[in-house]
């Protein structure tokens, strides 16, 4: 997935994978979970299946997760800033 940084700074964004209550099970990774994002720029992030753990039985069905996209802008003094975070299905 790219994710593309439209601010005219620099963002530190920090991405996280979430299962929802109805399926609590935690299937994916992030890579990467933090990364710096130039203005313009576009950042890849990768969704990786975790490795089974031995004895749990196979994914046989679609799983729904949430992923969260937050971009965290830099600090300056005398100054209020406030990060964007999108969460999708």
């Amino acid at each position: 997935l790219g994710v593309r940084n439209s601010a005219d700074t620099p963002l530190l964004m920090v991405t996280k994978v979430e299962p929802i209550p109805e399926d609590p099970q935690d299937l994916l990774l992030v890579n990467p979970p933090i990364a710096r994002v130039e203005p313009g720029d576009t950042q890849i992030v990768r969704f990786l299946l975790k490795p089974r753990a031995e004895g749990q039985p196979e994914i046989k069905t679609e799983h729904l997760m949430r992923a969260s996209f937050e971009g965290v802008p830099p600090k300056e003094n005398n100054k209020v800033n406030f990060s964007i975070r999108q969460n999708i299905a």
